[in-house]
């Protein structure tokens, strides 16, 4: 099994940097900035998932060339890149300033497609930082101008976020309801690294619930449609539930082997959110027969939450830790730690009221160019029906004569 999972990523990483590697010779060879910048998009949403680092040689990139060509449009695309990677590095508040500078000008393009995922990367920003409340709202605009988009995906993109928003708030029949919809939705369309993200959720649901056959079930599912959609983000997070399906079958040896692999490769990914759940996992594989283990990663994942701004993962800490050593100081914590989500929620309500004060222009409809071509039609017919009438009777003279 370890060689045939190795043999997987080996593939899959390969087939992965081939094609990083020759779209981004296509960015650098592109001299019109309109295609580079809509080049530099293709790349963004690979690295996301694969590097984060090169997000931001990229976006400083891009940005240079926008602004030297002042292109406002490929401005606003490196503003994107490069707000992604700050949110996903730790530097969240700068990122969404960025990302929200970005937002702005496709709202005042009347850009629905761009307009969608800018929503969507707000929210993931809002969710890291820990404040559900915006990032829901972010989500649910990303919902709604997506449903004007031209893109198809879009129309569903941020329903996985919302769900996760609604799980953590312990609102599980919302979350499904929503997975459900985004599974067939994915399915349809043959995204498949989207079905994976979605019974990968669906399996943490089930966990949280003790029902641990369910989401041993999910978890293969997202296995399944993990290797289809040959995505090495997604297989890492479906590594991370086969070694939870391991570990309940009692196939230990196995399931440390993954979870070590899984914690190698998300340190390569270099996206704080997801090593931190890599060191959580071992922490809670060797809690209580190797304490001293145990404790180490979790240390490990108190620095990359403080590190990154990570304040719901910086809560899971105090937490885990009072759960274990039952003490006042990490209960203080734990109350300090919600009251600065709560204030950070209250703070950003002006934000999430001014999302419904954002207006963009609704397309305009097509009808008023099938009226203009009706018209034609019509006059070009009415001419070709008066020449008939005029031949028809001159023919009609000539044969009487």
């Amino acid at each position: 099994m370890k060689l045939r999972l190795f043999s997987l990523i080996i593939v899959f990483c390969t087939s992965h940097f081939v094609f990083s590697k020759g779209t981004y010779k296509q960015y650098l060879c592109e001299n019109n900035i309109q295609s580079k910048s809509n080049k530099a998009l293709i790349l963004w949403e690979y690295y996301i998932a694969n590097s984060i680092d090169s997000l931001r040689i990229l976006g400083t990139d891009l940005y240079k060339i926008s602004s030297d060509k002042k292109s406002n449009y490929g401005k606003a695309i490196a503003q994107r890149i490069l707000g992604c990677y700050d949110v996903r590095t730790g530097k969240i508040e700068r990122g969404i300033r960025l990302l929200n500078a970005s937002k702005n000008y496709f709202v005042a393009q009347n850009d629905f497609e761009l307009i969608c995922e800018s929503m969507n990367e707000i929210g993931i920003a809002y969710f890291l930082q820990g404040d559900l409340e915006t990032a829901k709202s972010f989500f649910k605009e990303s919902m709604k101008y997506g449903e004007e988009s031209p893109i198809a995906t879009n129309r569903f993109l941020a329903e996985v976020n919302l769900a996760k928003v609604y799980f953590e708030k312990g609102k599980i029949p919302e979350a499904k309801f929503l997975l459900n919809h985004y599974i067939i939705a994915s399915l349809t369309l043959k995204k498949y690294e989207s079905v994976s993200n979605a019974y990968s959720l669906l399996g943490e649901i089930a966990l949280n619930k003790n029902q641990i056959k369910t989401a041993q079930t999910q978890f293969d599912k997202q296995y399944f449609y993990a290797k289809k959609s040959k995505n090495a983000a997604y297989i890492s997070r479906s590594l991370n539930n086969q070694a939870i399906n391991a570990f309940y079958q009692g196939k230990n040896e196995v399931a440390l082997f993954l979870f070590k692999e899984v914690l190698t490769r998300r340190k390569k990914e270099a996206f704080p959110f997801n090593t931190f759940d890599a060191y959580n996992n071992l922490a809670r594989f060797h809690y209580p027969d190797k304490l001293d283990f145990s404790l180490k990663y979790m240390d490990s994942c108190f620095q990359i939450a403080k590190e990154n701004n990570l304040v719901k993962k910086e809560l899971e800490v105090y937490e885990w830790r009072f759960q274990h050593f039952q003490d006042k100081k990490n209960k203080q914590l734990i109350d300090s730690v919600k009251q600065v989500i709560q204030s950070m929620e209250k703070t950003n309500e002006t934000i999430r009221k001014e999302l419904f004060n954002i207006k963009p222009k609704k397309r305009k409809p097509m009808k008023s160019n099938f009226h203009w071509n009706f018209y034609i039609l019509t006059g070009l017919s009415l001419i070709l029906g008066m020449r008939y009438l005029f031949f028809r009777k001159k023919i009609a003279n000539v044969i009487s004569d």
